[in-house]
């Protein structure tokens, strides 16, 4: 980040305590789906999700979890390349 001051991130994640992290962390270049509804187990939830996945497939590439459905989906959509992060 330091040799892209540019550089901007949308997150994709269904954890608030994720979000509210990397947003202190990265102040500024986080952006999420403001009107995402929290959980998977709901239509409004899945709704959400879809729209995660549809704008991460929209980003130059993506940093996926290793075996993220989200991340492996969003880049064969957007035929972008996808860089699988691991602890």
């Amino acid at each position: 980040m330091a040799d892209h001051e540019a550089v901007r991130f949308f997150l994709a994640t269904d954890d608030r305590d994720v979000e509210k992290e990397l947003s202190r962390v990265f102040p500024g270049r986080i952006y999420t789906y403001s009107n995402k509804t929290w959980g998977r187990n709901s239509r409004l939830g899945m709704e959400s999700a879809i729209v995660d996945c549809l704008c991460l497939s929209r980003c130059d590439c993506i940093l996926g979890s290793y075996q993220s459905v989200f991340s492996k989906f969003s880049t064969m959509y957007g035929n972008i390349e996808l860089i699988v992060c691991r602890k």
